[in-house]
């Protein structure tokens, strides 16, 4: 990403909305992989734990950390965990 145009009007000032644009393109710079798993819910993950991926054969992924972003439980059919993970670097 080279360029990033915010047009909000609860943006004001030019200013405050280029210092929004340049820390989005400064996170974007290195990004980081992000993985959607579910999991059955023991132990029960929730937001900003780390956890460690020991080995995930198909992403090619060995012993790496990850945050979690976002967690999500479902009660349908029986209890199940969506875990969205980034990259710890």
């Amino acid at each position: 990403i080279k360029e990033i145009k915010i047009n909000n009007r609860f943006f004001s000032e030019d200013e405050y909305a280029k210092r929004i644009a340049e820390f989005l393109l400064s996170k974007m710079e290195n990004g980081s992989p992000i993985l959607d798993i579910n999991i059955v819910p023991q132990p029960r993950l929730q937001l900003g734990d780390r956890v460690k991926i020991s080995r995930l054969e198909q992403f090619g992924i060995s012993n790496r950390d990850y945050w979690v972003i976002e967690s999500k439980i479902e009660y349908t059919g029986g209890v199940s965990q969506k875990l969205t993970l980034r990259e710890a670097s």
